[in-house]
């Protein structure tokens, strides 16, 4: 599960959390890009950014992001074989 509130985001799985931190929107970009910061000692990216874009729509969201600390921030929504990005599509509950 995923939360986002004011400037932080929480990700957690049955045992807990296990990633959290901070992001920042630029909906003025194409797509709309957002970083997502880690600030949970247990992330191998750890204060540092990921690059991500976002699409938002009526009760969903959808992202996909690269490496955290890499400026490799994706295009397009899809995954590519040797990438290393991530898309996402939530539902609201």
């Amino acid at each position: 599960m995923m939360t986002f509130e004011k400037d932080t985001f929480v990700i957690k799985d049955r045992d807990g959390v296990v990633i959290k931190g901070t992001f920042a929107i630029d909906p003025s970009k194409k797509p709309k890009a957002m970083d997502l910061r880690m600030a949970d000692k247990k992330v191998e990216g750890q204060g540092r950014d990921a690059k991500a874009i976002y699409e938002l729509t009526k009760g969903s969201l959808k992202f996909c992001w690269g490496d955290a600390g890499k400026d490799d921030r994706p295009k397009e929504f899809a995954t590519k074989e040797g990438s290393n990005h991530i898309l996402v599509t939530m539902e609201k509950k």
